[in-house]
């Protein structure tokens, strides 16, 4: 069984079902903090890494996006696999959606990302729109490039505006992970501030926390699966 494509099946009420018989197997704090974090989650921003190849740095950005609340992030592998390592996220992978794109082009993925709503926002030493005047007023998909070359010419041709980070040293760049930090935290911060519908509905929230559930519980698949037997 493929939990969560069954776990797509069932009704709402059957989800929160559900819900209310895993609760059961986790501590009622644990629960509780799932509820608050679901407060705070987005799927109004999401990034897009393209071929990132430090696992430190694949890390330490699946951690960033869970401390910030965002919920989704697609990597784009044609060059380098996405690697993260635990000691770095410290479990952040299994809170946050990591979507792999695998010798994808980066116009495909940005199409995708276009149909959803989403505006393609890339990011460069060079662009001439800066950070600091980029104001978020619908939904966006950040696109970071590799650490030593950026963004291909590809990713930038998909993008609808492309802003940088502002710098005052002798060095051109930050390093990815610090550019992913510094971005999210100011766009973040400017959701949290403004009147746009960045929260997640009753729905998302419901089918979140379903799914937190499942990846935080032993044996899930097997509870699940009782579960939905003994209700038939």
């Amino acid at each position: 069984m493929d939990t969560f494509e069954t776990l797509k099946s069932l009704s709402l009420k059957e989800k929160q079902l559900l819900i209310d018989h895993l609760k059961q197997f986790v501590t009622e704090e644990r629960f509780n903090r799932m509820l608050e974090v679901l407060n705070w989650r987005t799927y109004f921003i999401t990034l897009v890494l393209e071929d990132i190849y430090q696992p430190h740095n694949a890390s330490a950005t699946v951690r960033t996006c869970d401390c910030l609340g965002i919920q989704t992030i697609h990597t784009i592998e044609n060059r380098n696999r996405f690697e993260v390592s635990r000691g770095v996220t410290l479990g952040a992978e299994q809170w946050v959606d990591i979507h792999r794109h695998i010798n994808e082009r980066p116009s495909f993925i940005a199409k995708q990302l276009k149909e959803k709503g989403y505006k393609i926002v890339a990011t460069s030493p060079y662009a001439t729109v800066s950070l600091n005047d980029f104001e978020i007023t619908e939904p966006v998909a950040l696109l970071f490039g590799t650490e030593k070359d950026g963004l291909t010419d590809e990713a930038f041709e998909s993008a609808d505006i492309t802003i940088k980070i502002p710098m005052y040293g002798f060095t051109t760049s930050y390093n990815i992970s610090v550019s992913v930090a510094i971005t999210l935290y100011k766009l973040v911060h400017q959701l949290h501030n403004s009147d746009l519908p960045w929260k997640l509905s009753p729905k998302q929230k419901t089918d979140l926390l379903l799914k937190w559930l499942v990846r935080d519980v032993s044996n899930s698949k097997l509870i699940i699966e009782k579960f939905l037997f003994e209700k038939k």
